[in-house]
């Protein structure tokens, strides 16, 4: 018998885990069109990363201004815009599935299982959500970045539990 639903998390299940060298790699890249030392802003992304998976700080541009005048730059629109294309090129090679992930999903969509997936994200997976090929394969997703800030609250499960409601669903349709 089949499971009624399965959930997923994005980050580390159906992506590979992500070595601390690329993300050092990354902060560089939208760190430098920003003039802001690649370590100054890696340590900015790390310590906003509760604000930036709740989405307190708006879409990726209103994230960035915030950040970069947090440590005292105000960008202009062309380094803004180079850091965030910037930001959402390294991101989507955060995106990358494993091998296995489509073939698994497609597998337990077969079967008649519905699929959700579950992830405690920044606007970047959102962004790119609907061109990723599981985006297809998926019934219900939640991220934390729609849900707001009771998303990341210390109280597990309680903080999910409205955001899960889709998910949730899955097992009764």
């Amino acid at each position: 018998m089949s499971p009624a639903a399965v959930v997923f998390d994005f980050f580390g299940t159906l992506t590979p885990s992500t070595p601390a060298h690329v993300w050092d790699d990354h902060a560089a890249r939208s760190a430098a069109p920003l003039g802001i030392p690649a370590p100054a802003w890696r340590a900015i992304l790390n310590d906003s990363f509760s604000e930036r998976a709740t989405g307190v700080l708006g879409d990726l541009a209103a994230t960035f201004l915030a950040l970069a005048r947090r440590h005292g730059v105000d960008p202009g629109e062309e380094a803004l815009t180079a850091a965030c294309a910037a930001r959402a090129a390294s991101q989507r090679e955060l995106f990358v599935l494993r091998d296995d992930v489509i073939p698994t999903l497609s597998a337990l969509r077969e079967r008649g299982s519905r699929v959700g997936v579950l992830s405690d994200c920044t606007v970047e997976l959102v962004d790119a959500w609907p061109g990723l090929a599981l985006a297809e394969l998926v019934d219900a997703r939640v991220f934390s970045c729609e849900e707001g800030p009771h998303a990341r609250e210390d109280d597990w499960p309680g903080p999910f539990l409205p955001a899960l409601t889709d998910v949730l669903a899955l097992v009764e349709a």
